[in-house]
């Protein structure tokens, strides 16, 4: 087990994210409400509690961290770090049912407004000031979390100061990894949605079965545009995780392929979002693969 004394960097990009709560109400249920240019009949959106604010997905994969460590009695010191310029992120948010009659309802994010700025095409300076030397050095691993389609290429940098440590990924594309899998090669871990892949969406919603979606993933994470794959020796550089919510789950990496799904369940069409989506379930996977090195000090993915 890795001892208490461990010290980790969460580095991410700097996202302000807005969350907002909405309920659908009718005008004539509620009665007398300030919405001008409204007939009597119509429906309208009212916000269903507190506006929250949070740091992007950086204080997400946190939050789902502490509680972790809370249960685990583990001590690590935790140091997070932004990146580039603040994006602003607007996520709107409705209760809806999960399945039948019976079944509880949950809060589903079913609009999400992004910056205007289009996908960047080199990463963000990653500039590290005299106070954050002591934060950037001396960490066991990092957790690195890109929302801006080019990750920092500060892995040598990074390995510099931290000779030995692992890096657990996750961006919004699997491309632009090279340099980390490279480098870092079996400690380095890359975390992705099955949405992250260099795949259009009519290819997706074309498989109805799970080893057609196994297939086009394969074949995406095996392109030389993403380039994660080595052909001479024909095996992935590093470990590679990708979600297909909510009933499946594949790896991929130097030791094999492993994939697994949920008894019963077909692969859901794009068309299933119109319930709307889980934004968390990202970084709590992420949280738990860093609570397991915390434990094992590994990711022994083909035990």
């Amino acid at each position: 087990m890795v001892a208490n004394s461990s010290k980790i960097l969460i580095l991410g990009s700097n996202v302000k994210i807005t969350n907002l709560p909405v309920k659908e109400v009718s005008l004539l249920q509620e009665g007398s409400l300030p919405a001008y240019g409204y007939n009597p009949g119509d429906n309208i959106d009212l916000l269903a509690g507190p506006v929250s604010v949070e740091k992007g997905r950086l204080e997400q994969c946190l939050t789902w961290l502490n509680s972790y460590l809370a249960e685990s009695g583990l001590t690590p010191q935790v140091d997070c770090l932004t990146y580039g310029p603040e994006k602003q992120v607007y996520q709107i948010f409705k209760r809806q049912k999960i399945g039948g009659e019976d079944d509880h309802d949950g809060w589903f994010m079913v609009n999400q407004l992004l910056p205007s700025e289009e996908r960047m095409k080199n990463s963000p300076a990653f500039v590290i000031n005299e106070h954050e030397c002591s934060i950037v050095g001396n960490n066991t691993g990092m957790v690195l979390i890109d929302d801006s389609g080019v990750p920092p290429q500060v892995c040598d940098d990074m390995m510099g100061l931290n000779p030995d440590m692992w890096c657990i990924a996750m961006g919004i594309s699997v491309a632009h990894w090279q340099q980390w899998a490279q480098r870092l090669g079996k400690r380095f871990t890359l975390f992705c949605r099955l949405s992250d892949l260099e795949t259009t969406r009519m290819e997706m919603d074309s498989a109805v079965t799970w080893e057609s979606i196994v297939a086009m993933c394969l074949r995406a994470l095996k392109t030389s545009e993403v380039g994660l794959w080595d052909p001479t020796t024909k095996r992935f550089l590093c470990h590679i995780v990708v979600e297909m919510f909510p009933h499946a789950i594949l790896y991929v990496g130097p030791g094999g392929t492993f994939f697994r799904y949920r008894k019963g369940m077909l692969p859901k069409k794009s068309s299933f979002k119109k319930r709307g989506s889980v934004p968390c379930y990202d970084t709590m996977v992420t949280a738990m693969l860093t609570i397991n090195i915390f434990r094992f000090n590994c990711l022994d993915f083909c035990r």
